[in-house]
């Protein structure tokens, strides 16, 4: 007996130890994520401070002096501006041969030149470091200035007295034990509390953490020689730090009082644990060999008989034990399930890769297969229709004729759920279509429950690049939602058929390309064959002009073979052609995708115009310019493209005494040509019936 009591008291000493221990280590924390956010909040503070005084410098560096590289009018205004303030504002060049201050200083020799390439813009703001400047310790911060080129030929220097700083330490309400202090780049104390004088200049203590994260404390070695515990936080604006500190020996004495009480507590609850597991240590054993002997034989053997015990939480663990068995049981079948349904979804990924298959019998049996894995009654598979933008049911298993028509094109407007992957494009459940919003009140809604169905998963069928191809849907005639595994198993599914999909469609893609480029290839044919008659009769020039034209029709074949014979952008073109010319062409039109012929025949066009030009007209010597330009018509049938090349600033313009093969070749490939021969300028004018107007992808994106 004397031992068991010298040990309870043992244990209740030790408990009581290390609850005081633990109150410790908590008051600790809880004043490390304190003196955390207190950093933190710390540097808000100045960054949302210092705001003001750099919106203030933005706002005077807005001026058009500043813009135009005129620092002596720019320091005028500077002086003028912030005469009543404390600020000091700088302009060094990057090499440091000038300097414009907002002080008496005078600014440099304007006959030097300052090679300013405007417009100038301020850049962001860079790190702050102290230093004294005159009589004052200020925080000097750098802001380049770039000009047009990129470059930084100057930089803009803020001075902020340190007084500042203090200030703001000032405001903030910490503990009187505190010890907050703002770093510089270079870890110098920039502010104090208290004693600010006496640190000002001075290396911080903690520099070794300066790197660690913001999100830990650190135990640091103050200059008033106490140990301490700090925190720190950096601006990701201007490079300095906050920090606040705490001695050890003022965290100790506000967190005694707690101690005290937690080891009170923890050495009377122990002696009250002691006397109640000893009244209960007989009982518990006994309950311990019954539940024993009921784990014997599990799961089966503990399904026979469930135990109960006088205490509840013995019954809850006999309890546990009997449902455990259930889930066991329920885990195998499970098992046994999941292991049958991947041999189905590997049958079915073995089918789709043999190419020998037919298209609507892997469809169909895609069908099955999501049916068979979800546990559900039926289901149908749609594929999306760009020309209507529906889905259209491909297979179905389980639906009656009424059914299908009903549903038998859905857009992203419709009522079901086929309609809600559409707008959503990701996986819907409903779980019981009585109640759903996505039926309820909608004439689908009876249709579903005259056909037997009560809950329904809709899941897209997405291309590698987040396109919907299709929807697979799986039907349940009672309410509820399946299972995740059986969710997880349809989404593998869904990838698997999306995978087949895709390969399928970039299969007719290829086909059709290929046809495409044959029958294309076969009318390139007869356009060179016409070009060499022509080209050729003439003298040996000849030759290099006919090169030129197949070049120019190669260029617009490659366009079109990039583009999938799907059209060509018209500023694409026109850039192509005037390549060599930028700096002397300007050009100003809609974003347009031609057709292939057109895109053909538009690149002849532009290849007679701008060579003519190259070799009499405006681009055959400087400062001639071609400005070209088109706008479009709406029409009907067709819209029209109004197309015009106009040129200036060339040798004078004389109208042709013949119509050479250039003309020739305008008129052949552009239904509606018109040549001015205006003596300021050449001028040709196109008009081109389109059809459909089809923006380029980068218009679609812009507007």
């Amino acid at each position: 007996m004397l031992s068991l009591v010298c040990g309870a008291v043992i244990v209740m000493l030790a408990v009581a130890t290390l609850a005081g221990w633990l109150s410790y280590r908590e008051y600790r924390d809880r004043t490390a994520s304190s003196l955390i956010a207190a950093s933190s909040a710390v540097m808000i503070a100045i960054d949302n401070e210092l705001d003001e005084p750099l919106a203030f410098v933005n706002g005077l560096s807005s001026s058009r002096a500043f813009s135009e590289g005129d620092f002596e009018t720019f320091g005028r205004q500077a002086r003028s501006a912030l005469s009543q303030y404390r600020y000091i504002l700088v302009i060094q060049s990057a090499r440091g041969e000038w300097e414009y201050v907002n002080t008496g200083k005078s600014t440099p020799d304007q006959s030097v030149s300052l090679g300013v390439a405007g417009p100038l813009q301020l850049g962001s703001a860079r790190e702050a470091h102290l230093q004294r400047v005159g009589d004052r310790w200020m925080v000097l911060i750098d802001i380049p200035i770039g000009d047009r080129f990129g470059q930084t030929p100057f930089k803009m220097v803020i001075g902020i007295p340190n007084d500042f700083f203090r200030a703001v330490l000032a405001t903030q309400k910490v503990p009187v034990t505190w010890i907050p202090a703002v770093l510089d780049t270079s870890w110098r104390v920039v502010a104090r509390v208290p004693n600010i004088e006496t640190f000002v200049g001075r290396k911080g203590e903690g520099e070794e953490f300066r790197d660690a994260p913001t999100d830990q404390v650190h135990k640091v070695h103050l200059p008033e020689n106490v140990a301490a515990i700090s925190a720190h936080s950096h601006s990701a604006r201007y490079g300095w730090t906050t920090a606040i500190a705490i001695s050890e020996a003022n965290l100790f004495a506000q967190a005694f009082g707690l101690v005290f009480l937690s080891a009170l507590g923890g050495f009377a609850a122990t002696g009250f644990v002691v006397l109640l597991a000893a009244s209960l240590l007989t009982y518990v054993a006994g309950a311990i060999k019954k539940l024993a002997d009921g784990v014997h034989g599990f799961p089966e053997g503990t399904l026979q008989q469930k135990l109960t015990f006088r205490l509840q939480e013995l019954s809850d663990v006999s309890g546990a034990l009997h449902a455990a068995a259930f889930a066991v049981l329920d885990g195998r079948k499970q098992m046994s399930a999941e292991v049958e349904d991947m041999k189905r979804l590997n049958a079915l990924s073995t089918m789709l890769v043999d190419d020998e298959n037919k298209f609507e019998t892997c469809l169909s049996e895609i069908t099955k297969t999501a049916i068979a894995i979800s546990g559900a009654d039926k289901g149908n598979l749609r594929l999306f229709d760009e020309a209507s933008h529906s889905l259209r049911v491909i297979a179905q298993h389980g639906f009656k004729q009424e059914f299908l028509h009903y549903f038998e094109k859905v857009d992203d407007h419709f009522a079901a759920s086929r309609g809600a992957v559409m707008a959503l494009k990701e996986q819907v459940v409903v779980d019981d279509v009585l109640t759903s919003e996505i039926f309820v009140g909608k004439p689908s809604q009876k249709v579903l429950v005259d056909a037997e169905v009560r809950a329904v998963v809709s899941t897209p069928l997405k291309s590698s690049k987040g396109n919907l191809l299709g929807v697979i849907s799986t039907h349940y005639g009672r309410a509820g939602r399946p299972r995740e595994r059986q969710l997880r198993l349809v989404t593998i599914l869904a990838r698997q058929a999306a995978d087949y999909l895709e390969r399928k469609n970039s299969e007719q893609i290829h086909q059709t390309i290929l046809g495409e480029l044959q029958h294309r290839s076969n009318n390139l044919l007869t356009v060179v064959q016409s070009i060499a008659r022509s080209s050729l009769e003439g003298v040996a020039e000849a030759k290099k002009a006919f090169g030129a034209r197949l070049q120019a029709l190669a260029r617009a074949n490659h366009a079109l073979l990039r583009a999938n014979w799907g059209g060509v952008d018209l500023h694409q073109l026109v850039r192509t052609e005037l390549e060599t010319f930028t700096q002397r062409a300007s050009v100003n039109g809609l974003s347009v995708l031609l057709s292939p012929q057109h895109a053909q025949n538009f690149t002849l066009a532009l290849h007679e115009l701008a060579t003519n030009s190259a070799k009499y007209g405006a681009l055959s010597k400087s400062p001639g310019m071609v400005e070209v330009s088109w706008t479009i018509e709406p029409n009907r049938p067709a819209s029209i493209l109004r197309f015009t090349w106009q040129e200036r600033g060339g040798p004078p313009v004389n109208p042709p005494v013949r119509q050479g093969f250039g003309t020739q070749l305008l008129n052949a490939v552009c239904s509606d040509v018109r040549l001015q021969y205006a003596v300021d300028g050449f001028r040709c004018d196109i008009a081109m019936p389109l059809g459909a107007i089809q923006h380029s992808p980068e218009a679609l994106a812009s507007g």
